[in-house]
């Protein structure tokens, strides 16, 4: 049975209300919706186009998968992702700005390279072979390592309740489900893992003190597989508290032999002042054809300290790099190129797909480099709808990049 919930409702409409929004702003001076090409273009718009639409589909906590139809979209309009958390909300989906055209800005000087991500090498140590999965709940002090593991009906490994775990040096490969699967769990690390062919990385559901570092991911999909609503490399959903990190992680997706939403999103998630969520480091390549899927999504369905820093996109979907919500999230130094591919769309964005009592305000965009070829052929490297610019930092910003010589493997 399948259970439809305000927030699915929610994502579906607000999908439909933005088929063919964003066209963004054309070099040739001809526009179909608020888009911007140069440095530090700030795009707000009024009635005339939608804004970008939430996601399609919405996830559930470890349950039955629930596919739902994506309306029609144009490859015009950014839509958030289907890669969601499933919630018992009752509100109703917010009314989004429509935004209009907006000027071409005058692009300024790249920014310095950022250096290439460097992964220690993992250990060689032989792997025993493990089937059908690993299963803990209200363990503590555990290493799980040197394992092959597989498992056709489930996730790779399932931790509930657990506390001080590290994952080391484990092969996940083929599972049904994702390949760690945490609910509740403190004190975890993941780390020098390979994770291939599964419905995704790791999930986190709450938790806190969650690392998961120096991994290499290889083609995670929803179709198939036990949660449509998967798909990413890493997911933290309402993850809280000191150090939480998502670092140093490569990762690619073979079109045609995966099928992903994003490849890290960070759902109703909160860092502390003095230790934000870090997202940094990471080289991940591969995304599409869904409609709403892309690179790295932060803010959506609120979220706070949250650092997206130093990360390196290619080819990672509909969008490349997002806020989507939240407040005091950062987005710095990292490069984004998306070729043209007949679901691209825009390379960052800042939204508020929130429900109405969401804040989205104070966060900060700075050093960016963007690349981004929309599926019309023409450059489509920003976009915001205006709703969140309070307190906005903004500045330095490269968005009339070149870096189709970007590159990442695994």
């Amino acid at each position: 049975m399948i259970r439809v919930t305000a927030d699915l409702l929610q994502r579906a409409a607000l999908a439909v209300f933005t088929a063919g929004a964003l066209g963004g702003c054309f070099l040739d001076g001809s526009s179909g919706g608020a888009g911007a090409t140069g440095t530090d273009a700030t795009v707000t718009g009024d009635a005339g186009s939608a804004a970008p639409a939430a996601s399609t589909s919405t996830p559930t906590a470890f349950g039955t998968p629930v596919p739902v139809s994506a309306p029609a979209t144009s490859a015009e309009a950014p839509v958030a992702s289907a890669s969601k958390a499933t919630e018992e909300a009752s509100a109703p989906a917010p009314v989004v700005a429509e935004p209009a055209p907006a000027p071409v800005a005058t692009p300024k000087p790249a920014p310095a390279a950022v250096a290439p991500v460097v992964v220690a090498p993992a250990p060689t140590t032989p792997k025993e072979n493990v089937y059908g999965g690993i299963t803990m709940q209200g363990q503590s002090n555990i290493v799980i390592e040197n394992k092959r593991i597989e498992n056709g009906s489930g996730p790779c490994i399932r931790l509930h309740n657990v506390s001080n775990v590290t994952i080391r040096n484990v092969d996940l490969v083929g599972c049904y489900g994702v390949g760690v699967e945490l609910f509740q769990a403190t004190n975890i690390t993941v780390t020098f893992s390979y994770f291939e062919n599964l419905n995704g990385g790791v999930y986190s559901i709450g938790g806190s003190n969650i690392k998961v570092n120096n991994n290499r991911f290889k083609n995670v999909s929803r179709a198939g597989k036990m949660d449509y609503s998967r798909g990413q490399f890493v997911q933290f959903n309402g993850v809280t508290g000191g150090g939480n990190e998502i670092m140093n992680n490569r990762g690619i997706n073979i079109l045609g032999q995966s099928d992903p939403e994003d490849l890290v999103n960070l759902y109703g998630s909160s860092g502390t002042p003095a230790s934000p969520i870090v997202v940094a480091g990471n080289c991940f390549k591969g995304g599409g054809p869904s409609p709403s899927g892309g690179g790295i999504l932060a803010g959506e369905n609120g979220g706070s300290y949250l650092v997206v820093r130093d990360n390196t996109l290619v080819n990672p979907g509909q969008y490349g790099i997002a806020i989507a919500g939240g407040r005091g999230i950062e987005l710095t130094g990292n490069r984004v190129y998306g070729r043209q591919q007949h679901f691209t769309n825009v390379g960052m964005y800042l939204m508020n797909f929130n429900r109405a009592g969401f804040a989205c305000d104070g966060h900060k965009i700075t050093n960016n480099a963007i690349d981004y070829i929309r599926s019309t052929g023409l450059p489509n490297p920003w976009y915001t709808d205006g709703a969140c610019s309070a307190g906005l930092q903004m500045s330095g910003n490269n968005l009339n990049a070149s870096l189709s010589s970007l590159d990442c493997s695994i």
